[in-house]
């Protein structure tokens, strides 16, 4: 079922469909809500939009993110006695038998009690990538993970026979995925806008994204003249295929026009781009369509060496509470895919994965109110089932008696029939209703009853205990 099928059924309106929904999902799932799964929709609106809503916003760094994140990163790998290899593209990986180098040696003691269905010579052991200058380099690897998108992971699977014949990455060849464009403009005027940033969606079919003030959030453009801006639209299929000046246009003519309305004097037409830069990516993220979930990877494979990490890694009960395409999800994806390479090498996992927050009192109180509801639901439905077979059993039992009853006249037989006909319908097969006043199921009925007074007195203390912000203090 698709997450727009669910929303319909459901009841949702249409403005709070298309002033919320598709929006949301457009920029969280990156595709609208007709192309994604139900239960992928779902579980990215109550983490993104429900569960934690202090944490809704993004948290935006105060300059470039290499510099302040994944060069200290480096920096301390590199510490480790860690070799980080840029410039370089996976083509293939090998299993050991088929390694181009005789120099290649490995430790298989840790594989011999994985699988039965690898020896240690077929298992993947050899990474080739195309290095610099287009040279070819082959890497021993005692294990691999494959930290990368659906794309990457497809092409690896077509170029590499080791893995095109394990079922599982074979499976992820059915995985469809989105278009990406990202644009930066800089202006000569400078802007002011109620927020930095936004979500911007409703203007081409299908197509959502997010928008930037960069100068009114990175310390590296504050003292810009004008200002900088940045869109990254997602599902943009329908914008790659446009020149770059098409594209410049169209963002400030349509995207840009309502908050200039709103917080600016000048006109779109007016607006004067210095410089820009316009970077189309195709295919770049996974697409959570109905059915998918069963092609996804998980971050442990059917090839006992082989693992995954990244977004598009499989979701659902037992995983991790990071969800959807989120860089949350691929980095605690990628240190869970590091400690079971660990642990599969003898060695002892490092990474402490730390737990999602529990959710807040509102959202817990409402979950428990939903399980309440459903519970209710089932202890009546199974009272009213019980009663319907309660009185076609007495029904039954009843025509039995009468047609004894009747023929009981002609023979004396047939009145002992009768006789026994009637002490077993009145046996302990029919504990109520039967041969007196009551009807079939009212006992049950009554204890229903009880048991629901009972519960709505403790659902009340319950609700009463938890401590539910006002809005001054949600604020």
């Amino acid at each position: 079922m698709s997450a727009y099928e669910l929303f319909r059924s459901a009841g949702v309106t249409k403005q709070l469909y298309d002033k919320f929904l598709a929006p949301m999902l457009l920029v969280t799932l990156f595709a609208p809500p007709t192309e994604l799964s139900a239960a992928a929709a779902l579980g990215a609106l109550y983490y993104f939009a429900l569960a934690h809503q202090p944490d809704f916003d993004v948290r935006w760094g105060r300059g470039p993110i290499g510099k302040l994140i994944f060069e200290p990163l480096v920096a301390q790998l590199k510490k480790l006695d860690v070799a980080i290899l840029g410039s370089r593209r996976v083509e293939t990986i090998l299993p050991l038998q088929d390694s181009p180098s005789n120099n290649l040696h490995r430790s298989t003691t840790a594989y011999n009690s994985q699988s039965s269905r690898f020896s240690s010579n077929q298992l993947p052991g050899v990474v080739v990538v195309q290095g610099p200058n287009n040279k070819i380099e082959t890497y021993q690897a005692d294990a691999v993970i494959v930290a990368a998108g659906i794309p990457a992971l497809q092409h690896l699977v077509v170029k590499s026979p080791v893995l095109a014949a394990a079922e599982d990455f074979r499976s992820l060849m059915g995985v469809s995925c989105s278009d990406v464009l990202a644009v930066r403009l800089w202006l000569e005027q400078k802007l002011q806008f109620r927020t930095p940033s936004n979500v911007v969606a409703g203007f081409d079919d299908g197509v959502g994204g997010t928008f930037f003030q960069l100068d009114g959030l990175q310390d590296m453009y504050r003292k810009e003249p004008g200002s900088v801006l940045e869109f990254d639209l997602y599902h943009a299929e329908p914008l790659i295929p446009l020149s770059d000046d098409a594209i410049t246009r169209r963002l400030l003519q349509h995207y840009l026009a309502p908050a200039l309305r709103c917080s600016n004097s000048i006109q779109p037409a007016a607006l004067k781009v210095k410089d820009s830069c316009v970077l189309r990516f195709k295919r770049a993220v996974t697409k959570f369509s109905p059915g998918s979930h069963s092609m996804l990877p998980n971050i442990t494979t059917s090839i006992p060496n082989v693992f995954v990490a990244g977004d598009c890694v499989k979701q659902g009960p037992g995983t991790h509470g990071c969800k959807g395409l989120s860089q949350e999800k691929a980095y605690v994806s990628g240190l869970q895919a590091g400690n079971h390479a660990a642990r599969m090498l003898g060695l002892r996992p490092a990474a402490q994965i730390i737990p999602v927050e529990p959710d807040e009192p509102h959202v817990t109180a409402a979950k428990e109110v939903l399980r309440t509801q459903r519970w209710l639901a089932s202890l009546f439905t199974n009272g009213l089932h019980s009663s319907s077979r309660t009185s076609s059993r007495n029904s039954r039992s009843s025509s039995t008696t009468k047609a004894s009853s009747s023929s009981g006249s002609s023979s004396s037989g047939s009145s002992r029939s009768s006789r026994i006909s009637g002490n077993k319908s009145s046996s302990s097969t029919f504990p109520v209703g039967v041969g007196g006043s009551s009807r079939p199921g009212q006992d049950i009925s009554a204890q229903q009853q009880q048991d629901t007074q009972q519960l709505r007195q403790a659902l009340r203390q319950q609700m009463a205990d938890q401590v539910v912000p006002d809005s001054k203090d949600a604020e």
